[in-house]
């Protein structure tokens, strides 16, 4: 049961990640944009890249790989909590938990604000632990312990 809680407080972080970030990154373009900020605003808006025959701006452009990668983050989050209600999570699926979770970690660390090093740095951890908890030798479970104590 440690287990699973262990992982869902992994695939939570990664749902609170995605649509905190979705929210926000929509709050933060609905907002006025700040004098010290018009000129780039501006230039990003007016710089048109083509890619694949359709032609987009910088600002287009930024905007839609921020709200995809929210989306997609929030849906992996999703994915790993239906695997949880198989209750045994896969070990594989545990592992690519804990990998992904490292990864966007390493990247937050490097690129990006707090909120997401802290919430990647939580489903690391719950992942990570919930591996921890699984390879834990029968024999030190509380259960297993309570009946060595009966029979004693």
């Amino acid at each position: 049961m440690k287990t699973l809680t262990l992982f869902r407080v992994g695939a939570w972080s990664w749902v609170v990640t995605g649509v905190g970030h979705t929210v926000l990154d929509t709050l933060m373009s609905l907002r006025p944009t700040p004098p010290e900020d018009e000129a780039i605003t501006a230039a990003m808006k007016a710089h048109t890249l083509e890619i694949g025959g359709i032609a987009r701006s910088t600002s287009d452009l930024l905007n839609g790989f921020s709200i995809a990668t929210g989306v997609a983050i929030a849906l992996v989050g999703v994915l790993f909590l239906i695997v949880a209600r198989s209750t045994s999570p896969l070990v594989g699926v545990t592992w690519l938990g804990l990998g992904a979770s490292l990864v966007l970690l390493a990247v937050a660390a490097v690129l990006l604000p707090s909120p997401p090093i802290v919430l990647f740095s939580v489903a690391s951890l719950g992942f990570g632990l919930s591996l921890v908890a699984r390879r834990r030798p029968a024999s030190l479970t509380p259960a297993a312990e309570q009946g060595a104590a009966r029979v004693a």
